[in-house]
């Protein structure tokens, strides 16, 4: 049990806004991911979720519908984090519109590139953390401290952000952020 902190990618698609939303519907995605895998190829469950598609006349049910394209359009883990809450309180902050819900929020290249600007910042001068990055208390959301574990921490996010800025496809592919606890 912790925070759990996931950036994740996916396929762009031209309705973005309706694959961001709905992704939201994990038990569908589980049902049909475990089902048609365990019976056939991926080509195969393509086909089946088609037909569903077609047979359940889901044209105009924006969530069902919203569900299956996630589902084709599997995520990819990009970075993940455990317990880092100064990053995951930074996502809630700048990206989830201060709502802390456990849901996908879409992040944007700059948003990432302002996350680094920020942890390289701590990182070149300690003292800077608590109003940089400051940490924050939760079930299970690790230390509150600014000690060896939390600049680790920022280390390895600034090190995978540079990673990815440097081989991540923007043209055409999307980045999300989720958290659970």
């Amino acid at each position: 049990m912790g925070l759990d902190m996931y950036l994740e990618s996916f396929k762009k698609t031209n309705d973005l806004s309706e694959l961001v939303t709905l992704t939201q519907l994990e038990d569908f995605y589980m049902k049909y991911d475990n089902t048609y895998y365990s019976e056939g190829t991926r080509e195969e469950a393509k086909e089946k979720a088609k037909q569903f598609l077609k047979d359940n006349n889901i044209n105009n049910n924006f969530e069902l519908r919203g569900k299956i394209i996630s589902w084709l359009t599997p995520f990819k883990a990009e970075i993940y984090w455990r317990k880092a809450n100064a990053i995951h309180i930074w996502f809630v902050e700048n990206v989830q519109n201060s709502e802390d819900d456990c849901n996908k929020y879409e992040v944007s290249k700059e948003q990432i590139k302002a996350l680094l600007i920020l942890c390289d910042a701590v990182l070149k001068d300690n003292l800077k953390a608590k109003d940089l990055l400051p940490t924050q208390g939760g079930f299970f959301f690790g230390g509150i401290e600014y000690d060896e574990w939390y600049f680790e921490e920022l280390q390895e996010t600034s090190d995978n952000i540079k990673k990815l800025l440097k081989e991540f496809d923007f043209e055409n592919r999307q980045l999300i952020y989720c958290s659970s606890w």
